[in-house]
């Protein structure tokens, strides 16, 4: 993310307003903080800038069925979105409990701050809706659009309307 983007506390707000299990949004450095009950879904997103850095990348973190799904809608390298505060939180969960990275296709424009955005998407998709990852991809351009920033905004203005 380049641009202002959103901040932690207010996509927390939006989190808390619109996803069930959600457990707030996390700056990596601060992650292996968090408390998981291993047995409920837990819905989080992290910044992958540590608290001392205003503006930062944001990816998906969702616990369900017994396995991790982290999702990055710019589809970094795993090296730039499993950083050694994240690995660290990955490395602390239970062997029974694996981590799946979904970061294809790229939905993401490079000019987009709207990764918080996406994440939360992807979360209530999942969540709330209950789409499978592929239904969640095929609302989008298959390829890193900034149409896609409407789409993302779009669904969670419909999410927000059922409120």
């Amino acid at each position: 993310m380049t641009g202002p983007g959103f901040s932690n506390v207010f996509l927390d707000q939006l989190g808390h307003m619109t996803c069930p299990y959600w457990g707030g949004v996390w700056s990596c450095d601060n992650l292996t903080n968090m408390r998981v009950n291993h047995h409920h879904p837990l819905a989080i997103v992290v910044n992958l800038a540590p608290a001392s850095q205003p503006i930062g990348h944001f990816i998906a973190l969702l616990l369900k069925d017994g396995a991790w799904q982290m999702f990055d809608p710019a589809g970094l390298p795993v090296a730039q979105s499993i950083n050694e505060h994240l690995q660290r939180f990955i490395d602390e969960q239970p062997a029974t409990m694996p981590v799946t990275c979904w970061r294809q296709p790229t939905i993401q424009h490079s000019l987009s701050d709207f990764c918080a955005i996406f994440c939360l998407a992807f979360l209530l998709a999942r969540l709330v809706h209950g789409m499978s990852v592929q239904e969640f991809y095929q609302m989008f351009i298959p390829f890193p659009s900034m149409a896609n920033n409407d789409i993302a905004l779009t669904f969670l203005l419909h999410v927000l309307r059922k409120e």
